[in-house]
């Protein structure tokens, strides 16, 4: 893991520094506002610069306090708010948007930090950084929802928008191969549940 975690640093330095798209898979090991270490969470998702900036090293951090092994979830997640708090790291201070439009992901389908399920599911959508909002400032609808709704994540608050019917479907026709590959690395990966409205 930390092979790949020091490649992808490489591939994150090289795109920021030309001011285009920081595109990774992703294996989520640890999202560490839940507190909860696992080996069967994986998305996609693609930054904007101020996103590589300012999200991409909470990820990457949380990652490489995992791989070190030294510290607990819980401690991860204390050392990651402990670190906002001093301003090692900042929110995001203006528009942007981080694009997850891969067809499938494996993460938690619930907003509760304390739910720890997780599942396998249909749900290209995109994320625009909205630190400090709530869904109701915007009107925001439950997830999963047609509507917009606010994530809130500790620091790295997002508004989803789902990809339309024609886009998802599009999505996913041209990813056939991608997804057999997907369920054939491992089975939780297969079938994943449509939760688009």
């Amino acid at each position: 893991m930390l092979d790949d975690l020091r490649r992808d640093f490489v591939l994150h330095q090289h795109r920021q520094t030309h001011h285009i798209l920081s595109g990774r898979r992703t294996r989520i090991d640890t999202e560490q506002e839940r507190a909860d270490f696992r080996n069967d969470v994986y998305a996609a998702i693609c930054f904007d610069a101020e996103g590589s900036e300012k999200i991409l090293p909470v990820w990457m951090d949380t990652a490489k306090m995992r791989a070190e092994g030294r510290l607990s979830a819980l401690e991860v997640k204390e050392e990651i708010a402990r670190r906002y708090e001093d301003g090692t790291y900042r929110p995001p201070s203006r528009a942007g948007i981080s694009y997850m439009i891969a067809p499938l992901m494996r993460t938690y389908p619930n907003t509760d930090w304390q739910n720890h399920d997780v599942v396998t599911m249909n749900m290209p959508h995109y994320m625009f950084y909205a630190t400090h909002v709530t869904d109701n400032d915007i009107g925001g609808g439950q997830f999963n929802s047609l509507n917009p709704f606010v994530l809130n994540a500790g620091g790295q608050d997002y508004i989803i928008m789902l990809v339309g019917d024609a886009e998802r479907e599009k999505i996913n026709r041209e990813s056939r191969q991608f997804i057999k590959d997907l369920c054939a690395y491992r089975s939780s990966l297969c079938r994943p549940v449509h939760l688009h409205p």
